[in-house]
């Protein structure tokens, strides 16, 4: 009996389950996407750099990221059992047009590798030849095709020189696209880039009968600051820093799919809890008539792995279009990511298909537990209209009213109290923001009983609904279910809440970077490279020859690990140039700290230090490229929210640490006054002509362009708000659908006494609009509450509360378009009740 009841209640409220299974396909498309996206990543990387050693046994490498001298070649040519030893060079380069315009990079910097053989490289010559004289080159296909260039062409390239021409001599093609490719042949690339003989890396492949100890026979050889590692062990470890380096996405993704799945938690719990309410007398009788506890609580388990299931399928299947419109974001906003098809591994299916269900299931069984509570008889009672005792009532309200309180005060506690570095203080403000959401969840329905007393006690409120008494009518109803109004508007709180604290977060950072800037930066321009691009060293001589620099200074960057911390961004400076174009905040130390700083010392951005437990005079180890370490003693901590956010070093020791890192990455100047910023700026645009892909800046550019880093994560933040409001329309229309289906008598009885279809629809828009604004009015509270919150944490970073304008428009103005949305279904749907339907069923 109790399976065909389930059967049938499936049949008849397909439509409001398909709703629900609607709403958990978001959240698990979130998740699924997410995995998608991560292994896809993860796997494209791998392929690239596995691809980049092409078929070498062993890669051989400096330990701390230094050259290796080109007579290491030569020695490891000897050892037995070597087939092929070969040295590499791979550097970056500017590719200019035939129109003189530099030609955009692809998914990933334009990259110029050194010539290898075939056995060696996944570099195919599809057309000519490779190259081999100092001024021949060969170009990939895709980037060929743009330009029009054949075998024959000439092409201009910014190497580790002025802008020059090479001929084309060969059309290539790698295994894995992406990458707009360069091939020189080796003794030009090292004159082009100033190595000498030194190479990059040197790839070696042996012979199959002496591969096992070949490793061994080469180390042996080796100078210590050399190392040789097989080539999967170098793939691994180069996939690792990479996905270190994506963990922070990965993790707002991660929470954002949480956020979904709670919302649609929520719609479920809620979408059964009024089912469940119109069911009451069916399952009254089902109790009357001998149905056991588990019985009933097994059929809505039923009908919640129904919807688990229609849900998490389709959100599997959703789950890769999520990856790619991340993947696609991403892309558009210039962050380099290599090509390739999405990996969908069975882990993702799985774990999806799981979460959805698990959602489902616990959101169907907490309605279905409550049904089961009372007895038989007092069910009957219940679902012939008594309403529960005014004592029971004010107990359970004076419970969720200490819970919510007990949850928003702990939340608020883990925010306030946070400590450590910026992701740790973000990772609690994220802990302690969850709480107070919850909190607020739980308070709801007090929220909504308060607001509805508040208009019931108004100045003309009686008068008003003798007037027109369908707003009193909408208003009633839903003071008369508080619970159910909460649910129905939770999503929309949380997506309300959600963009308000993102909006003055992101307004906080880049009002935080722009005031940094202007407050650190002396210099009046600076030379960068575009896109982020490193800058070649030559651009210093041309920058000498600007009329009226007082002073020039430049930076070079890199990443090392920390103590513990596994990757920090380490700059190189000169000591006594760098104060004439940067002004440093200290928080330890003094400008003394910076003019006597020599090899062996190092300066400590506050984070970083917070983070490692880094004071003045602290010894710590830097570890390099290739796992060397280095000992050093603090200068000095200082503060800085733009350009130096990690570790900085003087110039002459960066370069000994990290000799691979020829290039620039800013050039700042300074200039004495006696001409315009503007002119000096325009004379300094024609020095650099040579260098294409260079770009001068003045202050107020640098400024913007800072303010702009984080634009690509914004907008993929903002897009998944945008998926937060959607499903909030689903929650709210899916509610109002339930609740015209539940009053169908109380409507029909409205209809017969008089009640036109447009005030019937009148009356539903009311509701949604009321549900709407109670929801939009506590999401903007709260939203502007845990936003204070993450400010006053941060506030030691110069971060500062920028009230979002435009975004508390955008939501006043979002949420009651998805009051109006939202209405649309279910007052069509209150104005084709039958009425004497309706009154029969009395």
């Amino acid at each position: 009996m109790t399976r065909a009841f389930t059967l049938r209640a499936l049949i008849l409220r397909r439509q409001r389950l398909a709703v629900a299974a609607l709403v958990v396909a978001f959240g698990v498309a979130t998740v699924s996407g997410v995995l998608v996206f991560t292994d896809t990543t993860r796997t494209d990387f791998q392929k690239l750099f596995a691809h980049s050693a092409g078929r070498a046994a062993v890669v051989i490498s400096g330990r701390d990221g230094a050259l290796v001298p080109g007579a290491v070649v030569r020695r490891v040519r000897r050892v037995p059992g070597v087939a092929v030893a070969v040295g590499e060079v791979s550097q970056s380069v500017t590719i200019v047009g035939p129109s003189g315009a530099v030609v955009p990079a692809a998914r990933q910097a334009s990259v110029a590798v050194s010539a290898l053989p075939q056995r060696l490289s996944d570099v195919r010559v599809i057309s000519g030849h490779q190259p081999r004289g100092l001024d021949q080159v060969a170009i990939d296909a895709q980037t060929a095709r743009l330009e029009g260039w054949i075998v024959g062409s000439h092409v201009k390239l910014l190497t580790g020189q002025p802008l020059r021409s090479f001929r084309v001599v060969g059309i290539v093609t790698r295994a894995l696209s992406g990458q707009r490719l360069v091939v020189f042949g080796l003794a030009a690339e090292q004159s082009l880039y100033g190595l000498g003989k030194s190479v990059d890396s040197i790839l070696v492949a042996g012979r199959r009968t002496a591969a096992p100890g070949l490793i061994g026979r080469i180390r042996k050889l080796l100078p210590a600051s050399v190392s040789a590692e097989p080539r999967a062990s170098q793939v691994s470890a180069q996939v690792s820093q990479v996905s270190a380096s994506f963990s922070s996405l990965n993790g707002g993704l991660e929470a954002f799919a949480l956020i979904a799945l709670l919302i649609g938690g929520l719609t479920i719990f809620n979408t059964f809890s009024i089912t469940a309410a119109q069911r009451g007398n069916e399952l009254a009788v089902l109790r009357a008539l001998g149905a056991t506890r588990g019985q009933i609580v097994s059929a809505g388990l039923i009908e919640g792995l129904f919807v688990g299931v229609a849900g998490a399928v389709l959100g599997v299947v959703l789950g890769p279009l999520f990856a790619l419109t991340v993947h696609r974001i991403f892309e558009g906003t210039g962050v380099g990511l290599p090509a390739g098809g999405l990996v969908l591994r069975p882990s993702a299916i799985a774990i999806g298909l799981l979460v959805g269900i698990g959602v489902a299931l616990v959101a169907a069984a907490l309605p279905a537990l409550r049904a089961t509570r009372a007895a038989p008889i007092e069910a009957l009672r219940v679902a012939a209209g008594e309403r529960p005792r005014v004592g029971r009532v004010r107990l359970e309200s004076a419970l969720r009213g200490v819970l919510a309180l007990a949850l928003i005060g702990n939340g608020l506690l883990v925010m306030l109290l946070s400590s450590g570095s910026d992701a740790e203080r973000l990772r609690r403000c994220g802990i302690g923001g969850a709480l107070v959401l919850i909190g607020m969840l739980v308070a709801g329905p007090l929220v909504v009983s308060g607001v509805g007393s508040l208009l019931a006690h108004m100045p003309g409120a009686r008068r008003r609904a003798l007037r027109n008494a369908v707003p009193s009518l909408a208003r009633e109803h839903l003071v008369l279910n508080p619970g159910r109004t909460a649910l129905s508007g939770a999503s929309l709180m949380i997506g309300v809440a959600l963009a308000l604290a993102i909006g003055v977060y992101v307004g906080g950072l880049r009002a935080a970077s722009s005031r940094a800037i202007n407050q650190t930066v002396l210099g009046d321009l600076a030379i960068e490279g575009s896109g982020g691009a490193a800058v070649p060293a030559d651009v210093v001589r041309a920058a000498t020859a600007v009329p009226d620099v007082a002073a020039i200074s430049t930076l070079k960057t890199t990443h090392a690990s920390l103590d513990a911390l596994a990757s920090v961004p380490v700059a190189g400076i000169d000591p006594t140039s760098w104060s004439d174009v940067y002004r440093f905040e200290w928080v330890q130390g003094s400008s003394a700290s910076l003019a006597n700083l020599v090899p062996g010392e190092v300066l400590v951005e506050s984070d970083t230090a917070r983070a490692d437990g880094i004071t003045k005079g602290s010894h710590i180890t830097l570890t390099v490229s290739g796992g060397r370490q280095a000992q050093a003693v603090v200068a000095g901590v200082y503060r800085d929210a733009g350009l130096l956010r990690g570790v900085t070093l003087p110039l002459a020791w960066f370069n000994r640490l990290f000799p691979a890192q020829q290039r620039l990455q800013a050039v700042f100047m300074k200039l004495s006054g006696v001409v315009s910023n503007s002119v000096a700026l325009a004379s300094l645009r024609r020095a650099l002509a040579p260098f294409p892909g260079v770009v001068a800046r003045n202050q107020s550019q640098i400024a913007g362009r800072l303010r702009s880093r984080a634009n690509g994560v914004v907008e993929l933040l903002y897009a998944l708000l945008v998926l937060t409001v959607a499903m909030s329309l689903l929650g709210v229309g899916g509610a109002l659908s339930l609740s015209v289906q539940a009053r169908s008598q109380e409507l029909g009885l409205l209809r017969a006494i008089g009640m036109t279809p447009v005030q019937a629809r009148k009356m539903i828009r009311s509701e949604s609009t009321l549900t709407a604004v109670i929801a939009a009015a506590s999401g903007l509270g709260t939203g502007l509450g845990l936003a204070w919150c993450v400010v006053h944490v941060l506030r030691v970073e110069g971060l500062v509360f920028v009230m979002p304008w435009v975004t508390v428009i955008a939501v006043v103005l979002g949420s009651a378009a998805v009051a109006l949305l939202a209405a649309v279904g279910p007052g069509r749907r209150a104005t084709r009740i039958d009425v004497l339907a309706a009154i029969a069923h009395e």
